[in-house]
């Protein structure tokens, strides 16, 4: 027990001869504070000697968290094995005023960093109105105030009462203007460097980097994976995610919408130009001519006309006519008689003379001249065409059985001449070209599995086969393209399930198959994108974005502003005041219609992401506003009375 302690103890024993004591109860504690201010520490003491008194920053601390009532709790831990409770409170109590005195910005501060806990669990909840917020600062104020009052005040409950008011409206009061003052001065600071890097920073308003970066959530992409699309082709504007925005801005009219249908009006159909381009230049092959048709038909009048020289030629260096030849002619002619017409008729057709040979009533063979490598050929001819016949009239088996007398006869013209061996042989490869062809004409109007079966036919029959069956595919292709499927044919060929489809990726080259898919779902997503945009009935998507517009909140404002960023919460309050129009001007609305109809990946990245430094130099201002904001309504009543003291020195 110390001196101080041992007199008021005397004091309170010392009695009269009658058992009454001296000394009241108000006497003693009128002397204990009397000693109290003795002891104080004063700036104003005669003595420059006075030792300066010890520090007691983390009780100072431990008042701020606890609204001034540490001092009185550590009186309460300190007494609980016994001990006058009273005298260790006054001394506490002791200790912090001489510290204040002798330290008080020290002191403000500890007291200060103390309660940044209590006011940030005050500051306003991001989302609120403003008139919420305010009331909610004004309420944490008044509590913060009480509480503080109460806790720094010494004697009883109804002793303390009076500063707890106190304290309690000025902070109502105060809390309020100091986080308004804040708000309107990070109102004020946020324009100002926008204007700035603006200006001299070559970047976009922040309503329209806010506005294309709430836009683009939608598409639940990162800003790399959004530059990677636009720097593949398809712009924002095109996105399915972003049509409701896209034609809610188009909707609007004005020169956003002119800027969107300048886009919107003519992509698709070059789109789907160049990849009709690109699909004719790998199927067409040698083809030029944008006409299929008519450039496949030029290569078929040349090939016929190689053809028959190659004959003419063969004609002209003759062969020699063998008794086999002969023999392979007779016995032929013996099975199909009706084949003498056909060869008869064809020869005068081809030389323009009489037959070389007739059938007596026997049906042998009389040679009316001596018949030579021509005439043989033209009768093999005649004898295959009887055979064709006999397929085409149902008499297969007919034909079947006469097949080997032909091929007998055009063997043994094959050993006398190789020139018309050679011409046949083009001949032959000149027909299957020309059936590839029609065969892929046809190939749309067939189910993909019969197209699968007839593709590996194709295949087998050689490259000339293939180019032309593919040829054959690209005309019919135009075809549709020019009739009422051409603005539906791209999404018909990007989609594996239609039977569009499913041919397109059985015929085309496997190796392009992919780049070429990736540009005809461009096409179709363009395509689908005029069509929403341009065309079309409102629906309960876009009234939904029509509500958003003009709000310009991001989600990396709406993570700052939970993170404690009230100059975040400030600017996410102030732009939408549950208003449904747009707060967007018209310039800014152009912007934002450029922005989404561009290919340029650097001009998106610049809307995303933009790393600048004067965005850097915002990001700085508004998070150091936000610590200030944030926390300042419930800091002002705190360290209210040290304050005071400061001021009154």
């Amino acid at each position: 027990m110390g001196l101080r302690e041992d007199q008021i103890a005397e004091a309170r024993a010392t009695k009269t001869p009658d058992g009454k004591r001296i000394y009241s109860d108000e006497q003693i504690d009128a002397y204990v504070r009397q000693l109290d201010l003795q002891q104080t520490f004063s700036r104003s003491v005669l003595d420059p000697n006075q030792p300066e008194p010890p520090s007691q920053l983390l009780r100072q601390a431990a008042q701020g968290i606890s609204l001034n009532t540490a001092d009185e709790i550590e009186a309460y831990l300190r007494t609980l094995g016994g001990g006058d409770r009273e005298a260790v409170l006054r001394d506490v109590r002791m200790k912090l005023k001489n510290y204040q005195a002798a330290s008080p910005i020290a002191s403000t501060a500890a007291e200060i960093a103390g309660s940044v806990p209590l006011a940030v669990v005050g500051g306003p909840a991001a989302g609120s109105t403003l008139l919420r917020s305010a009331l909610k600062v004004g309420a944490v104020g008044a509590g913060m105030g009480a509480g503080s009052g109460f806790g720094r005040a010494e004697g009883d409950v109804v002793e303390r009462l009076g500063p707890a008011v106190v304290g309690g409206a000025t902070g109502a009061v105060a809390a309020p203007l100091a986080f308004g003052g804040l708000k309107i001065l990070g109102a004020l600071a946020d324009p100002v460097l926008d204007f700035a890097s603006r200006k001299f920073g070559d970047k976009f308003s922040r309503s329209v980097e806010t506005e294309i970066r709430r836009i683009t959530e939608a598409t639940q992409m990162t800003p790399d994976e959004i530059v990677q699309r636009v720097a593949n082709g398809e712009p924002l504007s095109e996105n399915k995610a972003l049509l409701s925005a896209v034609r809610l801005l188009y909707a609007q009219g004005g020169q956003p919408a002119s800027i969107l249908r300048g886009s919107l009006g003519t992509r698709p159909e070059a789109l789907r130009e160049g990849v009709i381009a690109d699909i004719q230049q790998t199927l067409t092959g040698n083809i030029k001519d944008p006409n299929v048709l008519r450039g496949f038909n030029a290569s078929e009048a040349d090939r016929v006309a190689v053809r028959n020289q190659l004959y003419e030629q063969a004609y002209k260096s003759g062969g020699i006519i063998t008794p086999k030849m002969l023999a392979a002619f007779r016995e032929a002619l013996k099975r199909a008689p009706d084949a003498a017409e056909n060869i008869n008729s064809l020869h005068l057709a081809k030389t323009g003379q009489k037959p070389f040979f007739k059938l007596d009533d026997a049906g042998e063979i009389q040679f009316v001249r001596a018949p030579n490598i021509q005439d043989m050929e033209t009768a093999r001819r005649g004898i295959q065409t009887t055979i064709n016949n006999k397929f085409k009239s149902g008499q297969g088996d007919v034909g079947t059985e006469l097949k080997p007398f032909e091929t007998a006869l055009r063997q043994e013209i094959n050993n006398s001449s190789q020139a018309l061996k050679d011409a046949r042989a083009t001949a032959a490869s000149n027909k299957v070209t020309t059936e590839s062809f029609d065969a892929g004409k046809r190939a749309f109007g067939k189910s993909p599995d019969q197209i699968e079966i007839e593709f590996e036919s194709i295949v087998g029959k050689g490259g000339d086969a293939l180019s032309a069956y593919r040829a054959g595919v690209m005309d019919q292709l135009r075809s549709k393209m020019s009739s009422g499927g051409r603005t539906s044919m791209m999404s018909k060929l990007e989609d594996a399930n239609t039977k569009e489809g499913a041919i397109f990726r059985i015929i085309y080259p496997q190796d392009k198959v992919d780049g070429i898919l990736k540009l005809a779902a461009t096409a179709a997503q363009s395509q689908r994108a005029a069509g929403k945009v341009m065309g079309g009935s409102d629906t309960f998507a876009m009234q939904a974005e029509a509500k958003q517009q003009g709000i310009n909140i991001s989600g990396q404002e709406v993570l700052s502003a939970l993170g404690g960023d009230s100059f975040s919460a400030a600017r996410i309050l102030g732009k939408w005041m549950q208003k449904n129009a747009p707060n967007l001007t018209p310039e800014q609305k152009q912007e934002v219609a450029k922005i989404l109809i561009s290919t340029d990946k650097d001009l998106i990245k610049k809307a995303l992401m933009d790393n600048s430094k004067w965005d850097e130099i915002q990001r700085k201002a508004r998070a150091i506003g936000s610590r200030i904001t944030r926390t300042t309504p419930g800091l002002f009543n705190v360290p209210t009375q040290n304050l005071r003291e400061m001021i009154s020195q």
